[in-house]
């Protein structure tokens, strides 16, 4: 019998762990009066289980609540317990009709209390929901007798697809095998005996090694080893393409692909072999094939190259003595007449261009640079070469940069300016009268990246819906007709659209015949850490400075001091930290430039010292490095110098250094170091030889690096010739021997020389090398970076060699 006593009331907790259990939500739960059925507790659950609230269910007992056919059990079960013999309690499964009508399946515990006199007082009634365990009992029980209906059809179809897969695996195209995990050879299909040359009797009981080509049986074998060993973990769903031998004892390609089944508790792999010997065969035809068309592509560009080199020399004699004799004095027809002479040379220049430029596209060969460049200064530039395309047309020329844009971006600005002078001649060419606008604007900023949208506007002739529609493709042109007024090439627009694309952008055009022309592009930059000078506001260098230039490497030495020399400032030259460090303390300087990658005393050491010394404390130290990221400059900063200038050093930058850090004392003399930067000594030998251009070396930025000192250039290409031609070798030794710190100096000291005598292509790849060894000098694309920086110095080696025997 249930009582109050169950409750455990000597306990303190007692009536509060009743309470807890009977207001579980797991289970609905009430207390009865008896006889009268009166509700008299009911929990959440119960009203949840039900569908009433505690108000309805006042009004109703569990008899209202049963289900028909579940009333009389459930009465008979109850009646029992009312008895003095019968049992205090009853469990039972019944249905329950909830308030909405549904059906609840539910397991039931009665308890009946009785008074101390023996007489019913109240029932308890607990409630589990097993509704879903009965549906799934009623769906257990229907899929049972849906599978008891299948089974004996299953059985007749099975000796059916046995007879089937037989049949398919014996007449597959793929070879298939099954092995067990000890290696022996369980089945073979057909295609096996048809691929090896084995009957099936001699391969079942054998070894699976047996397949494979002699001398890697061993091999195979511990291949198989590791799949026993590994499990089916070790065997992964790809193909793998192997050796296999003939019976006749011919090797051939194949591919395999591994399964490991489990079945009846036995474990064996099934392998399922292809013979590829036709597909390498076609492969290595389609590889030929490849090779022929690159070699022929690689004709076609060297022949444009050559065709071009041959055109241009005389071309270049027949504009530079135009310009000669136009300078002059002449007739008004002579004028005329050599104008239109040097019109039509300029117009054929710019043919064989665009030529090479489509030629380099089409193989794929064109590369963007990656450089800082500010785009007021490229507008300012293309606006003054396009005023003096203008001739005798009254067109009003207009440039528009919007507030919005930034002007300090890294990108190809010869790329950039190439599309633009492309689409703006373009506009000119076709407009007679009006204007031609050429404007900027951002369309997207994002984590350093910005997107800019370019429009060139003009008043021209415009142009037809079915000339726009085929405006960008090669050879095509606006005015198609037979008399060719406008003339070109029909190659600029085509070469533009190219172009655009590599810089991440779309190009388009709106226009109509008689309202004028709308070309637009896009294009996307990264923005630069440090801001360009501005060229056309150079810095003011103070008169009677005196610095120190400490470099270990003599090339860069000699750049910075003919540099600094131009500028007007005496130099003197240290070649390790450790003399620039006694120099300074022998001699009053302005300033120091300092290196930072040197041998036994690095720059930051040297600076170290020098600021250790109270006097010494406000000389201002600029480093040069060929890290131009802000994280080096940060780093500079830190360790106590005051500003840092990039290699290859930009004059201008330098100037403006010099301006903003250098403040003559005016009492400074020499004890010590190497002599100041030669006079500039002029020849013209190396400036006609190199007119038509030096593979590998931009000549005219290396002569106005150097003011036009000829003899010196001449001088650093030989150094550089004589002593660094090996250095991609001696760091893939380097590497090899696991010895990356100097591997990464030699990266960088070939990154800063290579780019102050302007090699760019050699610059480019030591700085993406010098980077990679920086981060992880076991990466993956190291090599391929090495090879890289091997072939620019290959170029650059037979250019200057060139160079060198003829000056």
């Amino acid at each position: 019998m249930f009582s109050d006593d169950n409750t455990d009331q000597s306990h303190p907790s007692g009536k509060g762990q009743f309470r807890q259990f009977f207001d579980s939500p797991f289970f609905g739960a009430a207390i009865y009066t008896l006889p009268d059925k009166k509700w008299v507790v009911i929990n959440d659950k119960f009203c949840e289980l039900m569908g009433y609230s505690r108000e309805e269910l006042g009004g109703l007992t569990w008899v209202h609540l049963t289900h028909p056919d579940d009333l009389e059990e459930n009465v008979r079960l109850f009646e029992i317990a009312l008895t003095e013999e019968g049992s205090a309690s009853y469990t039972m499964e019944k249905r329950f009709i909830r308030k909405d009508g549904a059906v609840l399946y539910a397991t039931i515990f009665a308890l009946c209390v009785r008074k101390p006199d023996g007489t019913p007082d109240h029932n308890i009634l607990l409630v589990q929901d097993i509704t879903a365990r009965k549906k799934a009992e009623a769906q257990v029980l229907e899929l049972n007798r849906e599978l008891e209906n299948r089974v004996e059809e299953r059985t007749r179809q099975l000796a059916e697809s046995e007879a089937r897969t037989q049949a398919i695996v014996d007449n597959v195209i793929d070879g298939i095998i099954t092995v067990d995990d000890q290696g022996k050879i369980l089945s073979v299909n057909p295609r096996i005996e048809a691929i090896f040359g084995y009957r099936s009797a001699e391969l079942v009981g054998n070894d699976a090694a047996m397949l494979a080509p002699v001398f890697r049986r061993d091999v195979f074998a511990r291949y198989i080893q590791r799949y026993w060993r590994g499990g089916a973990s070790m065997i992964g769903d790809d193909i793998r393409e192997l050796e296999g031998q003939r019976s006749t004892g011919d090797v051939f390609p194949m591919e395999i692909a591994v399964s490991q089944v489990n079945s009846g508790g036995m474990q064996f792999y099934v392998g399922v072999i292809r013979d590829i010997t036709q597909r390498k065969l076609a492969t290595a035809e389609i590889e030929r094939a490849r090779r022929a068309a690159e070699e022929a592509s690689e004709a076609k560009s060297s022949f444009l190259a050559n065709i071009s080199h041959e055109i241009r020399t005389p071309l270049n004699a027949i504009i530079g003595l135009t310009r000669l004799v136009l300078a002059m004095e002449l007739t008004e027809r002579q004028q005329d007449y050599l104008n239109d002479v040097l019109t039509a040379s300029n117009a054929l220049l710019g043919l064989i261009e665009d030529l090479l430029d489509f030629s380099k596209i089409e193989a794929g060969k064109l590369e963007m640079e990656e450089i800082p460049f500010r785009l007021d200064e490229l507008f300012d530039n293309t606006a003054t070469m396009m005023r003096a395309r203008l001739g005798p047309k009254a067109l009003d020329l207009k440039y528009h940069i919007d507030d919005k844009v930034p002007v300090n971006l890294i990108g190809d600005p010869l790329r950039l300016g190439q599309v633009l002078i492309n689409l703006i001649a373009n506009a000119i060419k076709f407009t007679s009268k009006g204007e031609v606008v050429t404007s900027v604007t951002l369309t997207a900023s994002d984590d350093g990246r910005v997107g800019l949208r370019f429009e060139v506007k003009d008043t021209g002739i415009g142009i037809s819906p079915e000339i726009r529609a085929r405006l960008f493709r090669p050879f095509t042109q606006a005015d198609a007709s037979t008399t060719r007024k406008f003339g070109g090439t029909g190659l600029g627009l085509a070469i533009s659209q190219r172009l655009v694309e590599m810089m991440g952008g779309t190009i388009g055009v709106f226009s109509n015949p008689g309202q004028g022309s709308r070309f637009w592009f896009t294009a996307e930059f990264d923005l630069s850490d440090a801001p360009l000078p501005v060229r056309n506001k150079r810095a003011e260098v103070p008169e009677g400075l005196h610095v120190l230039v400490v470099d270990d490497n003599e090339i860069n030495r000699h750049i910075a001091a003919e540099m600094l020399a131009a500028e007007g400032v005496r130099v003197d030259l240290a070649d390790s930290g450790a003399t620039a460090v006694s120099m300074v303390r022998a001699t009053e300087y302005d300033a120091v430039f300092m290196d930072l990658q040197m041998p036994e005393m690095d720059g930051y050491e040297a600076t170290a010292h020098i600021r250790a010394e109270e006097k010494f404390a406000d000389l201002p130290i600029i480093a040069m490095t060929a890290h131009a990221m802000t994280s080096e400059r940060d780093k500079c900063l830190a360790s106590g110098m005051n500003d840092h200038i990039a290699k290859p050093i930009d004059p201008d930058l330098l100037a403006a250094v010099l301006a903003q850090w250098g403040v003559p004392k005016g009492n400074g003399q020499a004890m010590g170091g190497q002599a100041s930067a030669p006079e500039p000594e002029q020849t013209s030998t190396l400036a006609n030889t190199a007119s038509e251009g030096v593979a590998g070396i931009d000549m005219k930025s290396a002569l106005e690096m150097l003011s036009g000192n000829e003899k010196l250039l001449h001088r650093l290409l030989g150094d550089f010739h004589a002593k660094y031609m090996d250095y991609a070798d001696r760091i893939a030794d380097h590497l090899s021997a696991g010895e990356f710190e100097p591997a990464e100096r030699l990266a960088h000291s070939i990154k800063g020389v290579g780019g102050n005598i302007r090699a760019q292509r050699v610059y480019e790849a030591a700085r993406e090398l010098d980077d990679v060894l920086r981060r992880d000098p076991t990466g993956d694309e190291v090599a391929a970076l090495v090879d890289s920086l091997s072939d620019a110095l290959a170029e650059v080696q037979a250019s200057i060699g060139r160079l060198l025997a003829e000056t």
